[in-house]
Order: structure tokens, then sequence, then C-alpha cells
């Protein structure tokens, strides 16, 4: 996940804790037939908001 959100967000040093707020992010998950949503509150913060949405973006083209 680290590697995936190096590519939208450069802070090298703190892409940990960048991540870490953003899994313990509330948002509401909801499950349709086999395909899980999950929607995320936005970040008051541009940069961790703009890397959390393309991160997503990526997880969501790697279909899991």
């Amino acid at each position: 996940m680290c590697r995936l959100l190096l590519k939208h967000y450069d802070r090298k040093k703190e892409v940990v804790p960048a991540l870490e707020m953003m899994l313990a992010r509330t948002g509401y998950v909801k499950l349709e037939g086999r395909q899980l949503e999950v929607t995320l509150m936005r970040f008051t913060n541009r940069e961790i908001d703009y890397a959390a949405r393309h991160l997503c973006e990526d997880l969501n083209h790697m279909q899991p």
C-alpha cells in the first residue's frame, strides 16, 4: 500500500503516518452483491485528500 501511495504522495518520510490516517478515517462501507463500496470523508489537507482519492482509484483498477 505504501508503494502505491508514494505514486501520489511524495513525502516519503510521512507515507506511513499518512496511510495510517487514511485507514483510520471514518467512512461508509456498503456491500452490494459481490461489490464493496467504501466512501471516505474528505481530508482538510489537500495533499492527503488527493493521495487518498488516487490510491482508491488505483485499488479499484486492480479489481480486488
